[in-house]
């Protein structure tokens, strides 16, 4: 049975754009929970979609209690989920798409032993090397800060972030934006993250999100870094 959504706080805040004069200008995209289907708007995160429909429990811990969205910004793990057969997936980062297929998870999942033999086909994606002067990891208020100045300076700049969206938790953007927007659904903060963010680009910064960087090993040019 679908999930009957249920009327909230969520739903009344402006930076959910709910209103119906809102509702043609934002794409709408189906998926699944557990099996059920569940419509969100496409940009925001599996959090936010689950949350607008009723769906408070994301997890369950090791004795079987329920665990759902905590902190809503990366940190704390509280709402990992199954996608796509991919465990311990954050659901307040991750952004909704169609036709994805969310679970419930357990505890402490088992991956079971790795061996490359039962996937004989499977080639991992390797994108070729690139080049950047200075790299600076994290799109919130200070690495945008210290990527303008560097960048007035005449420095290539590449910006990495593992959010969608550059901004950080202060900055953080509306998520799902269209032109017939609700100006109130913009506050002071985040106009200013929209405005440091144009600065930026406007100088050439390269801003890199959906990007994490798991590695970096020092070479006699600067730094080898690996990101996924």
């Amino acid at each position: 049975m679908p999930h009957k959504k249920a009327q909230s706080w969520f739903d009344q805040h402006p930076n959910r754009l709910d209103r119906k004069s809102q509702e043609e200008a934002i794409d709408l995209v189906s998926f699944s929970f557990n099996g059920n289907p569940v419509v969100g708007r496409k940009g925001e995160s599996i959090a936010a979609s689950l949350i607008a429909a009723g769906i408070r429990n994301f997890r369950q811990d090791r004795v079987g209690e329920n665990r759902g969205i905590y902190c809503g910004m990366g940190t704390c793990f509280e709402c990992l989920v199954h996608i796509d057969g991919s465990p311990s997936q954050r659901a307040c980062l991750t952004p909704v798409e169609k036709d994805m297929d969310i679970r419930t998870q357990t505890y402490a999942p088992s991956v079971g032993p790795r061996n490359d033999q039962m996937r004989p086909n499977f080639h991992p994606t390797v994108s070729p090397p690139r080049r950047t002067a200075l790299l600076i990891i994290g799109a919130g208020p200070g690495g945008l800060a210290s990527a303008i100045s560097a960048a007035r300076s005449g420095v290539n700049v590449t910006v990495v972030d593992e959010r969608t969206m550059p901004g950080g938790q202060y900055f953080k953007q509306p998520a799902a934006a269209s032109e017939s927007s609700d100006k109130s659904a913009f506050d002071q903060q985040s106009l200013q993250g929209r405005a440091l963010i144009e600065t930026a680009r406007n100088l050439g910064v390269e801003i890199l999100g959906k990007t994490t960087v798991w590695n970096a090993v020092e070479n006699s040019d600067g730094f080898d870094l690996h990101v996924s």
